[in-house]
C-alpha cells in the first residue's frame, strides 16, 4: 500500500469512526430519555444492568489560574514534547 493509499484509508476510518461516534452519542441520549420517561436512575433489561447517574465534577480552571497567579503557573507549568498528526 502507497502512503497516499495509507492516508486515504486513514481519512475513511477517521470519517466512520465520526460518523459511529455520533450514531453512539445518539443512541445514549435515547437511553437516556427512556430511563428520565419511566423515572429510574437504573433498569435490568437483558443481559445489561443500565445506570443514568448524574453527579458534580471538579476540574482545575486553568485559564483562570493562570490570570490570577501567572507567576506560580509559569513555575509549575512545563513542556510535554508531543506530536500531531493532522490530515486536511
Amino acid at each position: 500500500m502507497t502512503l497516499e493509499e495509507k492516508i486515504t484509508e486513514l481519512q475513511v476510518l477517521m470519517n466512520e469512526q465520526e460518523e459511529l461516534a455520533d450514531q453512539m452519542e445518539a443512541l445514549k441520549d435515547e437511553i437516556k430519555a427512556e430511563l428520565t420517561n419511566q423515572g429510574v436512575s437504573e433498569l435490568e433489561i437483558g443481559d445489561f444492568n443500565v445506570k443514568y447517574t448524574k453527579y458534580i465534577s471538579h476540574q482545575f480552571d486553568r485559564k483562570a489560574f493562570k490570570a490570577e497567579h501567572e507567576n506560580l503557573y509559569e513555575e509549575f507549568s512545563k513542556e510535554v514534547p508531543a506530536v500531531r498528526l493532522t490530515l486536511n
